[in-house]
């Protein structure tokens, strides 16, 4: 059963934003399997994708598996400050056998100059590790090109549904994250995606690109990764509108107009019965109060946790402060610290 991909009738200017990072010398790969290439569209915003079977043996310029196996390593460095690297099995079993993974790749050449002019948020160790991956290659003889960004889903056992993850770029001035999340969606031809994401985390950025995200589980403790919540994208909405359940917690990208801070960039914004502008460093701190109102019962254990996880001192009424000592007092910029 195939699927109009909702994410081009609903975001067409996405196509645009596409064609400008061709002209960065951006080359976007689709990998799978042949078995299910028919069921996948390789054209999403009318780009054409380059096909990468990852059981094709045949002898090539370049080799796939080393491709894979350095986007698998460079895609392990983007993460690995959350303690999540991918490891091979997965991207193997969960992604390349039953669903497909968007890939984003520049020459060798571009991608050296890239590491050498780009400030990193953690900088000297993501270059010295981008560099080891550089000296790799040419111990290997790897002439190809090297992933720079992706992202991954599986279908899930709804029709249309699917289940997101490991969206990454080591090109985010240039939106190459939103470019590569628009076309594997289309490309999967998805009308619904489901994800897990932090608070905390600066996908958020694309992730609300993409509408307003419904939550479906607001903490999810058993996650490796601290202050973790389940949302949910709607793609066959109409253009603006927010989902329709009014007491469900949503997060929107918006641009705020007015207010103290007059600026145009774009920021998240979190909504359950009325959309609020807030800040970024504000955007959890409305978290908390939207939590204390909206979530679930069966999670009220949950909330003291990732009031502390979240990185700020914001205690639900009527909790005593017992383990909101001034260990649990961190900077509202800090990083979250992982166990």
């Amino acid at each position: 059963m195939t699927f109009t991909p909702a994410v081009e009738a609903r975001f067409p200017d996405f196509a645009d934003h596409t064609d400008s990072l061709v002209g960065h010398g951006v080359e976007f790969f689709l990998a799978s399997n042949e078995t299910l290439r028919p069921h996948l569209n390789e054209t999403p915003y009318g780009h054409k994708l380059t096909w990468l079977d990852f059981t094709d043996t045949a002898e090539k310029d370049w080799s796939i598996r080393d491709f894979l196996n350095f986007f698998n390593i460079i895609n392990g460095i983007a993460f690995g400050d959350r303690g999540i690297p991918m490891p091979q099995w997965v991207m193997v079993d969960l992604i390349l056998m039953p669903a497909a993974a968007l890939i984003a790749g520049l020459p060798q050449a571009e991608f050296a100059d890239m590491v050498e002019r780009s400030t990193f948020r953690f900088d000297t160790d993501v270059k010295q590790l981008l560099r080891k991956v550089q000296q790799d290659m040419r111990d290997s003889g790897y002439r190809g090109p090297v992933p720079v960004g992706g992202y991954c889903a599986a279908p899930s056992a709804e029709p249309g549904r699917w289940v997101g993850w490991s969206l990454w770029s080591l090109m985010p001035a240039v939106g190459l994250g939103k470019a590569a999340k628009a076309l594997a969606l289309s490309a999967y031809r998805a009308q619904k995606l489901d994800g897990v994401t932090q608070y905390d985390n600066s996908a958020l950025k694309v992730h609300t690109e993409f509408g307003a995200l419904k939550i479906l589980v607001a903490t999810v403790p058993f996650h490796t990764s601290p202050g973790s919540f389940v949302y949910q994208s709607d793609l066959t909405l109409p253009a603006g509108e927010s989902c329709p359940s009014r007491r469900s917690c949503s997060i929107r990208s918006t641009t705020a107009a007015s207010g103290p801070c007059r600026r145009t960039s774009k920021r998240a914004a979190v909504s359950s019965t009325s959309c609020r502008r807030v800040t970024s460093a504000g955007t959890v701190r409305l978290m908390c109060r939207f939590l204390r109102r909206n979530c679930p019962d069966d999670q009220a254990q949950d909330r003291p946790r990732f009031l502390r996880w979240s990185g700020h001192l914001v205690r639900p009424r009527g909790l005593p402060r017992e383990g909101l000592g001034r260990g649990d007092r961190q900077h509202r910029h800090r990083r979250p610290a992982q166990r």
